[in-house]
């Protein structure tokens, strides 16, 4: 099978977009970030920057951005499944 995507798994550029499917529910994607955090040794780095965006004052974003960003911040622990979560539709 031919991989329409073949550069799928190099990051573009730093503000790389994830669109997470609509039959992905909210609760699915933190569900999701959730068992990527436990299941996480050693990615010290990630799990900071998931603080970060939890734990800040700031209120969340809009409901599509903070899927969004949900998504990438899977991407930073399970990078596989997020890009098949959100991988480009197909041509």
């Amino acid at each position: 099978m031919r991989d329409r995507y073949e550069d799928r798994y190099y990051q573009t550029h730093a503000g790389q977009v994830f669109e997470p499917p609509a039959w992905l529910s909210n609760d699915d994607l933190e569900d999701f970030l959730l068992a990527a955090i436990e299941a996480s040794s050693g990615e010290e780095e990630a799990l900071t920057i998931i603080d970060e965006y939890f734990v800040g004052g700031d209120t969340f974003e809009s409901e599509p951005q903070h899927r969004q960003v949900l998504l990438w911040l899977l991407s930073l622990l399970w990078p596989h499944l997020a890009d098949l979560l959100g991988c480009p539709p197909a041509v």
